[in-house]
């Protein structure tokens, strides 16, 4: 800059000195050449500054645009699944209704088949009634089963009905957080793309301003080599030395600018309780069967009783309802364990599903961030540029009016041409002064834009993380939790079939030996009441305690109730 600055005032002092017009033409012939190399200068550096600048826009574009198709889908896929969840709900939700009314029926039944045995009970009982009241016992039993199965179709069916009540909660407010992450990213990606639009605007603007300026100096450098085309000319390597020393016009030392650090814009933490966890009941499904009370002995009606007793003893009915209803409780622990089972793989599922997207939208959040850094950075290079080129201009503009004005005073022939040119390019030169200041003013307003789109990007995406970090924290804590119950559900079953395994072994070895005694002494009693009615009585034995024979020593209360009656009739139930 200086020696330009030098150039030009040896230019104005060889006309003041009053020097040959040819020397003075040769001055402005030089100048102008140093005037061309500063332009072409500036032209390449503007060139590689807006050339980097639109590469990196078309890649920051084309990764913001499949991150918004991205988004787009995955917002599809979970009102997809909202609509799907949505349905299994309200069938859920028919289930557990349609249950509770069967529970409440079969209560009504339970309760009006327990009136009726009781008002049986305290009335006197004819004889053909007595298979009525089988029936109605009967018919208890059987809906005291359905009562219990009910129940454990309910305690299934009520957590998955919890659990798809919470994922359309949690569902619907993962779409509301990325429909707002979705909004304020197309915001984010137009403003990015007006602003590299308007940058690319401003290069073409500045870069056909250029290609104005250079081809006015041109032509004012042929008009003057035609001016001075006769004159004798000096050596041509002083010219060449002369010119490699020459200064370039309006050299400007640029200085480092720094960004702004952007590290705040994710820096607000917020604290939150974890929200509506899905409490899992857990529920053990035993069901006991109470043990059919032991038959009083009655010895007055013994001949009644035994012809109205079934071929099956007391020990085989107990068995028979002891293993539905361990079947029973074996089914519903299977059914749970199931059903906890499919729980855990839920969650896991949902626990990489989330970790999975928390991770695409840290990705995300990072570009967002390191876009607007290099935007900025972008926006101080063309500010510094721009003023650079102000500066150059303004004593361009200077140094082409100090030469028209040589031209105007040594009144050469043929200077018109030079002289029209020389005013032509000075235009171009203040049209770039006045335009700078709009181009500077554009730079500020759109990194000031973007930087805006991009802070209200990463407070929304900061929510969406918060929130993404909150379930997926949640459906790990419910994950152990289910865990643990899943653990007793599986102990249940290893009961519920260990038990069953054992009642049968028992009810087999017992039945058989049960079903002889019986027999026995069902014989016996019929041969003594047949021989009551033919009048042969039966001689009183010896011993005080029977009617018949002594019988065996024993313990009275570990005998069947008819084993007791075989004894009191004095009958061997060997």
């Amino acid at each position: 800059m200086v020696r330009f600055l030098c150039a030009a005032a040896v230019l104005i002092g060889s006309v003041s000195a009053g020097n040959d017009s040819a020397a003075s033409v040769k001055q402005i012939r030089d100048t102008l050449k140093n005037l061309l190399r500063s332009v072409e200068d500036n032209g390449r550096d503007s060139e590689a500054l807006f050339g980097k600048r639109q590469l990196w826009c078309d890649s920051a574009v084309h990764e913001f645009e499949a991150a918004n198709v991205a988004t787009d889908t995955n917002l599809a896929d979970m009102k997809a699944q909202l609509t799907e969840t949505n349905a299994e709900v309200a069938e859920a939700e028919g289930t557990v209704q349609q249950v509770k009314v069967d529970i409440e029926m079969v209560q009504h039944t339970i309760k009006q088949t327990g009136d009726m045995l009781n008002e049986r009970s305290s009335s006197l009982i004819q004889q053909s009634s007595k298979a009525d009241t089988g029936v109605l016992n009967s018919l208890f039993e059987n809906k005291k089963l359905s009562l219990a199965s009910l129940q454990g179709q309910l305690q299934v069916a009520v957590p998955v009905l919890a659990q798809l009540q919470a994922s359309v909660a949690e569902t619907k407010q993962r779409i509301s957080y990325r429909t707002d992450s979705a909004a304020q990213a197309k915001d984010f990606l137009s403003t990015l793309k007006q602003g590299c639009q308007a940058g690319a605007d401003r290069a073409d603007s500045q870069g056909n301003a250029r290609v104005g300026e250079t081809s006015s100096i041109h032509a004012a450098l042929q008009a003057l080599d035609s001016m001075t085309a006769k004159a004798p000319t000096e050596d041509t390597e002083a010219q060449e030395a002369q010119a490699a020393i020459a200064p370039s016009f309006v050299q400007v030392t640029s200085q480092e600018v720094t960004t702004d650090d952007l590290s705040d814009l994710f820096a607000s933490d917020q604290q939150e309780d974890h929200s509506q966890r899905l409490n899992v009941a857990r529920q053990r499904y035993h069901l006991q069967a109470s043990v059919a009370p032991a038959l009083k002995p009655r010895i007055q009606s013994l001949i009644s009783e035994l012809k109205s007793v079934a071929s099956t003893s007391d020990q085989s009915a107990w068995c028979s309802g002891q293993r539905e209803s361990s079947a029973m409780a074996l089914k519903f622990a299977q059914d749970s364990t199931a059903q906890i089972t499919s729980e855990v793989s839920a969650h896991t599922e949902a626990e990489a599903e989330l970790s999975e997207e928390l991770t695409k939208l840290q990705t995300l959040s990072a570009a967002v961030t390191d876009s607007c850094k290099t935007v900025l950075a972008q926006a101080t290079k063309e500010e510094t540029l721009v003023q650079g080129n102000r500066k150059d201009q303004v004593l361009a503009t200077k140094i082409l009016d100090q030469a028209t004005t040589i031209l105007g005073e040594l009144a050469l022939p043929n200077s018109a041409k030079a002289v029209t040119d020389l005013k032509s390019a000075k235009k171009m030169f203040a049209a770039q002064i006045q335009a700078s200041a709009d181009f500077e003013r554009a730079v500020t307003t759109n990194s000031k834009a973007i930087n805006e789109k991009a802070i209200a990007l990463a407070q929304t995406q900061e929510s969406e993380q918060h929130n993404l970090e909150f379930a997926r924290d949640d459906h790990a804590s419910q994950r152990l939790s289910v865990a643990e119950n899943k653990r007793l559900y599986e102990a249940d079953v290893q009961e519920a079939t260990t038990y069953l395994q054992k009642l049968q072994e028992t009810c087999k070895a017992t039945s058989q030996g049960a079903a002889k005694q019986q027999r026995s002494a069902q014989v016996h009693a019929l041969e003594d009441a047949e021989e009551a009615l033919d009048g042969k009585l039966v001689e009183a034995k010896s011993s005080a305690t029977s009617l018949r024979g002594n019988p065996k020593p024993g313990n009275a209360a570990n005998l069947t109730p008819m084993q007791r009656a075989a004894m009191e009739m004095g009958i061997s139930s060997d």
